[in-house]
């Protein structure tokens, strides 16, 4: 791999908790911005996340918004794909 695509793209999985709306707060990786995220719903399959919208207030953190909502305390899976902040494709 070339040196300057190392670390150029992070996975990460998450377990993240239904909220009974249909968003989820996803902690920031430091040095990185969200590039993509899939969630997964243990009882209904996969669903794929509309839009990813870093949350204006707190720089902390992304919002992922959905079609749907989920209840409260339900366990949903979620595959994150970091992009390293600056980074350029040659």
């Amino acid at each position: 791999l070339n040196s300057d695509l190392k670390d150029a793209l992070v996975t990460q999985y998450a377990e993240l908790n239904g909220t009974g709306n249909n968003y989820f707060y996803v902690d920031r990786k430091q040095g990185y911005r969200l590039s993509s995220a899939i969630l997964h719903v243990y009882d209904t399959g996969y669903i794929r996340v509309e839009a990813i919208s870093q949350e204006v207030n707190n720089e902390n953190c992304y919002v992922l918004w959905t079609n749907n909502s989920y209840p409260q305390n339900k366990k949903i899976g979620c595959d994150l794909v970091w992009i390293k902040e600056n980074f350029l494709w040659n």
